[in-house]
C-alpha cells in the first residue's frame, strides 16, 4: 500500500528509524548525522515525509479464446492500473504460459510469449486503456490446461512500493490436434 498509512514498508519509516533503536549502532542518527547539526530537511524535503512511489497492478485480464491447439494465437486483454502515489513510467506488460499458479520465468517449463510496450506515464489512480496483444502459443506445449500470466511492470522498470502484486492469470486450455 503506498498511501503513507503506518503498516510496514520495505523501505520503512525513515522518521521512526532517526533515533530508533535505542543504542547509537542502530539508529539512523548516529551514521547519518554524526555531527549532530539536527538538520531537518534535505532537498526540499522534511525528514518525515512519506517517499511516494508507483505501484502497478494488472486488472479485467481475460483471453481468448480460452481453448486452442497449440500452434494457434489467442489475444491477451487486460488493463494496467497504477494504485500508486506517484506518476508510473514507461514500461512493458510480460506474458508467459505456465502449467502452474506459480511463474518462474525459464525455468519449469514457464514459457516466454512476449511483450507489450505502455508508451506513456500512468499517473496514481489511472489506469491504461484496455490493451489488446496477440499471443502465438507454441506448436510444442502439450495438451492441458495452463496460467497465461501477465506481468505488470515486467522488465523492473518502475520503481515501485510493492513489486509482488503485479502479476494476474487467465486459464488457457490446449488441446490436441482437431
Amino acid at each position: 500500500d503506498c498511501s503513507g498509512n503506518n503498516q510496514a514498508k520495505w523501505a520503512g519509516r525513515f522518521d521512526l528509524s532517526w533515533e530508533g533503536g535505542g543504542t547509537p549502532e542502530s539508529s539512523l542518527k548516529t551514521w547519518l548525522d554524526p555531527q549532530n547539526l539536527n538538520l531537518m530537511e534535505k532537498g526540499g524535503r522534511t525528514l518525515s515525509e512519506t517517499i511516494d512511489f508507483a505501484d502497478l497492478i494488472i486488472l479485467n485480464q481475460i483471453v481468448t479464446p480460452s481453448t486452442i491447439t497449440a500452434g494457434q494465437t489467442v489475444q491477451a486483454k487486460s488493463i494496467e492500473r497504477n494504485i500508486g502515489t506517484t506518476n508510473a513510467s514507461a514500461n512493458y506488460i510480460k506474458y508467459y504460459l505456465s502449467a502452474n499458479d506459480i511463474l518462474t520465468p525459464g525455468t519449469n517449463g514457464d514459457i516466454y510469449l512476449g511483450q507489450y510496450f505502455i508508451n506513456q506515464n500512468i499517473p496514481p489512480n489511472s489506469q491504461t486503456p484496455e490493451i489488446t496483444k496477440v499471443l502465438t502459443i507454441p506448436s510444442s506445449v502439450p495438451t492441458g490446461t495452463y496460467y497465461l500470466f501477465y506481468w505488470a511492470d515486467g522488465s523492473n522498470l518502475v520503481n515501485e512500493c510493492v513489486e509482488d502484486n503485479n502479476f494476474a492469470t487467465a486459464i488457457l486450455n490446449v488441446t490436441g490436434v482437431p
